[in-house]
């Protein structure tokens, strides 16, 4: 497997703790409690396992992938990313929190915690898949640029237009740091 299949990777493993998130809360509404801890304690492996990956990701490259087109679909775009990336944020401390309560048998406090856990918990998951499809699949972008990469195309092209009038031109800034590292994916 290479770091460029991991956004793929990551994708399934938020698809599969939704499956499981679903699947547990239908377990538990049926008042099928172990097969409800079988499916969280697979969905919290599954989402940590994700969360490795991700990080793992973003810490080994240091591609820089911009949702640019279309640009009709672009605030849709970024709206949803906003708001998955804010309640991701919230997302390991509510689990945790309605985790611990459950394996100390203090059922009440599990579900109190449970029913503001699931919505959020959930919304990232689904949202991660949807983020995933827009930018790779349904709207694929520009191939991602490592900013080592970005930097000696921008050489490159600035060195191509050393004697050229930089102002407003297509020899301008703006437009080489735009069509120089489109031209590479």
């Amino acid at each position: 497997m290479t770091i460029q299949q991991l956004p793929a990777v990551n994708a399934s493993l938020n698809f599969l703790s939704t499956i499981f998130i679903l699947a547990g809360w239908w377990f538990i509404r049926n008042h099928r409690r172990k097969l409800h801890i079988v499916a969280m304690v697979t969905a919290v492996a599954t989402s940590t396992l994700f969360l490795g990956c991700y990080l793992y990701y973003h810490f080994h490259t240091q591609a820089v992938t911009r949702f640019t087109t279309p640009s009709f679909v672009r605030p849709i775009y970024l709206s949803l990313l906003a708001s998955h990336v804010l309640l991701a944020f919230a997302v390991p401390p509510l689990v945790i929190c309605t985790l611990i309560p459950a394996l100390r048998a203090r059922f009440d406090r599990h579900r109190r915690v449970a029913k503001w856990t699931l919505p959020i918990w959930l919304y990232v998951s689904v949202t991660g898949v949807l983020v995933y499809l827009m930018l790779y699949q349904w709207f694929p972008q520009p191939r991602a640029m490592h900013s080592r990469q970005i930097q000696t195309d921008m050489k490159t092209c600035f060195s191509l237009s050393k004697n050229c009038n930089t102002s407003g031109s297509p020899f301008s800034t703006g437009y080489f740091i735009r069509n120089c590292s489109q031209t590479r994916g």
